[in-house]
């Protein structure tokens, strides 16, 4: 360009610059120039989706479950988080099956001692129960009737918002309470009384409903912050459950250059919440119960609970092999 003093500068990472010398079209100032709405949330497109899926029902298309939920998720603001997660219809590619991994009673023990004891139920829940972390959250004193247990619902959140839903599948269940797990449950009650919580309640087949007409539900929670608040899972696991991991010697915390630390750990995976619905199967299946009962029990097909667990039953193959052994023989 002329004059020898400018240049054209052109960068993906070009930043946001307030043109205060520029009154701009009839004064409209500030005159801002750069690419700062690269950092800004843009729902524009997002509510143009939802308001045509609205449009599309209201114009007698059919009703349809992948839209459903897609519209639940553009209302709770999920879909700009990550289009994946958390949707049933729209999920990334399948890692191959894996045998999941269950834990011995010496690294449960040392785990559960490291949370804090506000939150030692929520293990006992996921080890003698089964229960996913949302359902570990939503579970009720009020859930433990006639000797059952009842799995009713589970708890999500997006930020700072919160809602009971039914549990994965839709699929409520009722599993028979060691005694153990009882007594824990008890006594955890007698240190940290439940809190009564009172959340919309989402369903399915109301994907359009606006969220403050959403029928609210007040359930009286086992578990919940020392604030009396329902448990946002991803502060749990940052703020509670990998410190405790690090504590019981599990998994190694990442630091920055600088040496801070990061709210980032070394060798998670096999020590997630969830691992611990995998030893609770793992010790009943070992036991000898049926993969059809751990089925109920645990609120899945029985494909996934054979697809999942099968190296936990003892001798799987070996015992029909060894009876069409004696069958041949017999005679």
């Amino acid at each position: 360009m002329g004059g020898g003093d400018r240049a054209v500068v052109a960068s993906a990472g070009l930043g946001e610059t307030e043109l205060d010398w520029l009154p701009g079209y009839e004064d409209s100032a500030p005159v801002r120039v750069g690419n700062g709405a690269a950092h800004q949330l843009q729902l524009g497109v997002y509510g143009e989706l939802a308001m045509a899926l609205h449009a599309a029902r209201q114009a007698g298309l059919g009703a349809s479950e992948t839209a459903a939920h897609l519209q639940i998720k553009l209302c709770a603001y999920r879909i700009p988080l990550n289009p994946c997660r958390g949707l049933d219809s729209a999920r990334p590619p399948k890692r191959p099956p894996t045998n999941k991994e269950a834990w011995g009673p010496s690294v449960f023990r040392d785990v559960r001692v490291a949370l804090h004891p506000r939150y030692r139920a929520l293990a006992d829940l996921g080890v003698a129960a089964g229960l996913r972390p949302g359902e570990a959250f939503a579970w009720s004193p009020d859930d433990l009737r006639d000797g059952w247990l009842y799995v009713d619902r589970q708890l999500q959140s997006i930020g700072a918002r919160h809602w009971f839903k039914l549990p994965k599948r839709d699929k409520t269940r009722r599993l028979p309470v060691p005694t153990e797990l009882e007594e824990a449950l008890l006594a955890h009650m007698e240190e940290f009384p439940s809190v009564e919580v009172t959340l919309p309640w989402v369903d399915a087949s109301e994907p359009t409903m606006a969220w403050e007409q959403r029928p609210q539900v007040t359930v009286r929670l086992l578990t919940t912050t020392a604030y009396g608040n329902p448990i946002t899972s991803s502060i749990f696991r940052t703020d509670n459950w990998n410190p405790a991991l690090e504590e019981a010697g599990l998994v190694k915390r990442l630091y920055r250059a600088d040496g801070t630390p990061r709210d980032a750990w070394k060798g998670t995976e096999p020590f997630t919440f969830h691992a611990l619905r995998h030893t609770y199967a793992s010790v009943q299946l070992g036991a000898g119960e049926t993969p059809v009962t751990m089925a109920e029990y645990m609120g899945d097909t029985v494909e996934t609970v054979l697809e999942t667990y099968a190296h936990f039953i003892p001798d799987v193959g070996g015992r029909g092999l060894e009876a069409m052994g004696n069958f041949m023989t017999v005679g």
